[in-house]
């Protein structure tokens, strides 16, 4: 796992904000056609102790459609979904 930071001259809610509509813009384009979506179970703001902030999104990939059908017949159908947890951090000073 790779974490990195990057110094920004915008607010929390400047930055959030276009990144929340990137977010959702890419999971209805990924969305398209059967045996394929994009589940967003939590999607908000988070606020931790020591000034950290930033955005919480909990999502699931079911990928089915860019799998070879031969492929899907082999493995689980749960082995078909992508887990994805991510916590998009902003420290204040």
């Amino acid at each position: 796992m790779c974490a990195c930071a990057c110094i920004l001259q915008q607010t929390v809610v400047e930055m959030c904000i276009p990144l929340s509509f990137s977010v959702q813009k890419k999971s209805r384009v990924e969305s398209e056609g059967e045996g394929s979506a994009v589940e967003i179970i939590e999607n908000h703001p988070y606020k931790q102790d020591g000034g950290e902030q930033g955005q919480f999104t909990h999502k699931i990939y079911h990928i089915e459609r860019h799998i070879p059908k031969w492929c899907r017949s082999l493995v689980p159908k749960d082995a078909l979904e992508v887990r994805m947890y991510v916590c998009t951090a902003v420290f204040q000073n």
